[in-house]
């Protein structure tokens, strides 16, 4: 058994195991003052080695000698770690619970360095790009965890995600909300030309870019967007492919380095609600790209940043469109994924996926449904004429209660 990670809740910690070779994993749940593990088993969605050989990126040594200094000189815990049985994880968990805002545990426990006053004053400045907990979860399931098993795994505990997603959403929400780059624009005046993105409107092996050609071509003929049957879900096209942490200059990143990059990616489509003028971040699926899950984490890291207090007046400032905007205005996530046809369970976890969603927008009150109004799965198709259209199962529809 390895551990992969470690999952924080309110009342106890999950060590989620995966055993080499294998097809199944194990789910252990220490709840707080037990005194041995509660097991559980769960069947790998789709079992290949890439789960297995990034293991190693979710070590839990760290904590274990933080918490237990007198581990660093037992040869048997520096060659095999703490044992699942021993009973000093009470003892790690105790102290990980005591120190809840000083570490990071699901990405393996790690320290979080406290900012000094002049970084703070950076931050506000403009001048250091803080990189948030969210931003750093959404990173390493893009590049080294995008195995669709190793998703699946997370999606089986969809409360103990939800909750997850909800406390790193208020930490980076916090982060982000110190970072006042309000005169910085969203995009260079050239942005739209540079990116020739209009190219793409007859590319149907592109989906994304074909649909984001379609959309973009749609806003500039002044036309919204409807979707069959739900008029309430109608949108506008505002920008695409813009970036929060955006900063000319010589601003930096919080790791130190260089923000020249901090324009890059971004939203693949920024919208507005019609009527309304809410912001929606639209992230785009294709049917041969990554899972709903990590969509949603994507979205999730943008609306984040997108609904600080600064990055609103940003917007509001940038785009006449969300002129009425209030420093505590929440958006909408739109997941616009590719219909097939015939259409069957939709994208990979997506059954999977609007479950955490769901425990997200209609559980108890967090950070997520105070800036987050709904978070909508919407199926798009490619049409011959050069048109779109957009359909939502009711189900796939979640609204902040």
């Amino acid at each position: 058994m390895t551990t992969i990670c470690i999952i924080q809740n309110e009342d106890s910690y999950d060590c989620i195991h995966v055993s080499i070779g294998k097809k199944s994993a194990i789910i252990r749940t220490w709840p707080e003052g037990a005194q041995t593990w509660l097991e559980r088993s769960v069947i790998l969605y789709e079992a290949d080695d890439s789960v297995r050989n990034a293991v190693h990126r979710f070590s839990n040594r760290e904590a274990c000698l933080i918490a237990c200094p007198e581990l660093e000189d037992d040869p048997e815990f520096s060659q095999q770690g703490l044992k699942y049985k021993d009973p000093r994880w009470g003892k790690v968990f105790h102290f990980l619970r005591e120190n809840a805002k000083k570490l990071t545990t699901l990405q393996g426990p790690q320290r979080q360095k406290t900012l000094p006053e002049k970084h703070e004053d950076s931050l506000r400045k403009g001048k250091i790009i803080p990189i948030t907990s969210l931003r750093k979860f959404y990173s390493s399931l893009r590049t080294g965890l995008s195995a669709s098993d190793f998703h699946h795994l997370l999606c089986s505990l969809p409360a103990k995600m939800a909750a997850r997603l909800a406390w790193q959403f208020s930490d980076a929400s916090d982060t982000f909300s110190l970072y006042a780059n309000i005169e910085e624009p969203f995009a260079p005046e050239e942005h739209s030309k540079a990116r020739n993105i209009l190219a793409n409107l007859q590319k149907y092996d592109r989906f994304a870019r074909c649909l984001q050609a379609r959309v973009i071509a749609s806003g500039k003929e002044g036309r919204a967007c409807s979707v069959t049957d739900h008029p309430e879900l109608e949108f506008r096209f505002v920008d695409f492919e813009i970036s929060p942490l955006r900063t000319t200059g010589a601003a930096r990143f919080a790791d130190n380095r260089s923000g020249r990059s901090s324009g890059g990616g971004g939203l693949d489509l920024l919208l507005s609600t019609s009527p309304g003028g809410f912001p929606i971040v639209g992230e785009i699926k294709a049917e041969t790209d990554t899972d709903v899950f990590l969509a949603l984490v994507q979205s999730l890291v943008y609306a984040s940043e997108l609904t600080t207090a600064n990055q609103l007046r940003r917007l509001k400032s940038t785009y006449p469109v969300f002129k009425e905007l209030k420093e505590n205005s929440p958006c909408d996530i739109f997941i616009i994924y590719q219909k097939t046809v015939p259409e069957d369970s939709g994208p990979k976890l997506l059954k999977e996926t609007t479950a955490i969603v769901e425990c997200l927008l209609t559980g108890r009150k967090n950070a997520v449904r105070d800036h987050v109004r709904r978070i909508v799965f919407i199926g798009a198709e490619l049409l011959d004429d050069g048109g779109l259209t957009f359909t939502c199962k009711p189900e796939h529809i979640f609204s902040a209660t």
